[in-house]
């Protein structure tokens, strides 16, 4: 039950919160994630250009029970419940992640918009993309009971010269909707990993075998949501997810910006 003051707290809070995206909009307008250019007024609030928002592919339909690929017209849920990707991995038999979700999937004029978001400092966007994971996965962050989300970390050195971790400023949006903790330092990258393009599966695992490691104590929590920014081979979420395990975290989820088409 809450008292006078806590709803009084919690109403400043508020206030203060809209207060700071008005100054914010203000200092740094805003721009369309798809075509960054500023926003219109009527379209602030929206966070993206009406036209430019019909250019983006929502993931929709039946869905991988595991990665959350669409499956497609020709592997209609009733007979398949995993994309031949996950079962190739054998990701639907054994997995440190137990199910993920992603909003878009990686075509068309989403790729330009992660490319800027990753390396041209278009930090802004992860407002955009937070409230729309919230908007369309509330739901399943809540059913799966998640205690605390967790970004995929960069190497220390990479992220010194880049500024910033796309993942964790999409994670903090979604952390801040949803007002679960985020523990960006939860899990530490400790090797500077070669780039997965180009490997093979085995090259991906071998490449990523101890490259990751907690840097805190995980037991207050039992179930974590991995957040990052694009979905691939899974590969580097399930060596993030393996270690919470390893810790003591029961389940472990993942939720991306987007998801490449079936490898």
């Amino acid at each position: 039950m809450h008292t006078a003051g806590q709803k009084m707290t919690n109403k400043y809070k508020k206030y203060m919160e809209i207060g700071r995206e008005l100054l914010g909009s203000l200092l740094f307008p805003r721009r369309c994630p798809v075509c960054d250019e500023l926003l219109e007024p009527e379209d602030v609030k929206r966070g993206i250009h009406s036209i430019c928002e019909s250019k983006l592919s929502p993931v929709l339909g039946a869905v991988c029970m595991h990665c959350g690929r669409p499956l497609g017209e020709d592997n209609p849920r009733d007979v398949k419940e995993y994309c031949y990707d996950c079962e190739d991995k054998g990701y639907h038999i054994c997995s440190s992640i137990v199910q993920a979700k992603s909003l878009y999937l990686y075509k068309g004029e989403i790729k330009k918009a992660m490319y800027r978001f990753k390396y041209s400092n278009k930090r802004e966007y992860a407002d955009f993309f937070g409230r729309k994971a919230v908007e369309k996965y509330a739901w399943w962050i809540k059913r799966s009971g998640v205690e605390v989300i967790v970004p995929v970390p960069m190497y220390k050195g990479k992220q010194r010269r880049r500024g910033y971790n796309q993942a964790e400023t999409f994670a903090r949006q979604v952390s801040r909707y949803l007002e679960i903790p985020m523990r960006a330092n939860l899990v530490s990258r400790v090797v500077n990993t070669a780039p997965l393009k180009g490997l093979d599966q085995l090259q991906r695992k071998n490449n990523l075998k101890n490259a990751f490691q907690l840097t805190e104590s995980v037991v207050q929590y039992k179930c974590a949501l991995v957040v990052d920014d694009i979905y691939t081979t899974g590969n580097t979420a399930e060596a993030v997810a393996h270690q919470l395990l390893k810790k003591g975290i029961h389940r472990v989820y993942l939720m991306t910006i987007c998801i490449g088409e079936d490898t």
